[in-house]
């Protein structure tokens, strides 16, 4: 894939992860097989909102794909 169609799937991702903080949603779950590329018009959707949560409040349990998970989240006592 050109370097250029690589930073539009990236803002779109970024852009995504964006509007859902502005909606005070958290994922919980973005991994590569929870985004859908459509090469015909370049364009990506963030799927499997399973995990989701209103993240108005602070988090308590982690989740998501042990593979992806952040790091930290295992670090909790």
């Amino acid at each position: 894939m050109p370097f250029e169609k690589v930073l539009g799937v990236l803002k779109q991702l970024m852009l995504a992860v964006d509007l859902l903080d502005q909606m005070q949603i958290t994922h919980r779950d973005i991994k590569l097989d929870n985004i859908i590329y459509n090469s015909e018009t370049n364009q990506i959707k963030l799927i499997d909102f399973g995990f989701a949560v209103n993240s108005s409040k602070p988090l308590k349990l982690g989740c998501g794909s042990l593979m992806y998970m952040a790091p930290e989240l295992f670090n909790r006592g």
